[in-house]
């Protein structure tokens, strides 16, 4: 299964290309060119030929015309200032009598063999199939289910932390791991060494009386502490 599918139909005078676009994307295209008088074909690429954009509503009336339900099919595509008009419909041939189909988007015609309208027919009824799986899925309801499953996730772990909470076992089990935590962190700071705290009281040319953390006053040469 391609994403995209593309298939000329040349007649002699006048070409029809089939463009499905992507499958995620609800139209097709429908382009024509004509041979011009010097024998070349116009290019789409420069702007050159018709082209019209068909929702999936005109994919599948074109079919009915093409799988023969329906006799023709008329739309009509406004862009900008410029109006196209699209017809296709079913004739009998006057030399074999078989039933071919006209498409006709704005001056462009093209005639549509047997064998092409079989080929247009199942390319159509196989890329309305794709698009109406992909074209039409809506994605916001993945994230919606998303968003909710989230929502239900967030939901029960309030409910299980709310459990815990209330349970004898869990809330002694809490208050002898915070009772821990807290011994810890007081056994770190009695530990810690005791800042020196020791106060020269007075200073003479001979002696120095200090006052130590403990409360302890002691007198000390002076040449002692110059060592």
């Amino acid at each position: 299964m391609g994403d995209q599918h593309i298939y000329n139909f040349f007649g002699q005078k006048t070409a029809l290309f089939f463009d499905s676009a992507k499958n995620t994307l609800p139209y097709v295209f429908f382009r024509m060119i004509r041979k011009k008088e010097s024998g070349t074909w116009e290019k789409p690429s420069q702007q050159e030929g018709s082209v019209v954009r068909l929702s999936l509503e005109e994919q599948a009336q074109i079919l009915s015309v093409l799988e023969g339900n329906s006799k023709e099919w008329k739309g009509y595509h406004q862009y900008k200032e410029k109006g196209t008009p699209i017809h296709v419909y079913r004739k009998k041939s006057e030399k074999s009598g078989n039933y071919i189909v006209m498409i006709q988007v704005g001056t462009y015609k093209k005639l549509l063999s047997q064998p092409e309208i079989t080929i247009l027919s199942m390319l159509m009824n196989h890329v309305l199939q794709e698009k109406i799986e992909s074209a039409t899925t809506f994605h916001g309801s993945k994230k919606k289910n998303s968003l909710l499953s989230q929502k239900h996730s967030n939901k029960r772990k309030s409910q299980r932390l709310m459990e815990k909470t209330n349970n004898p076992n869990y809330q002694t089990h809490h208050l002898i791991k915070k009772e821990k935590l807290n011994s810890s962190k007081n056994e770190k700071i009695n530990q810690a060494p005791p800042k020196n705290k020791t106060k020269i009281l007075m200073e003479t040319s001979t002696h120095v009386i200090l006052k130590l953390n403990t409360g302890e006053i002691i007198k000390l040469p002076k040449n002692k502490t110059n060592s």
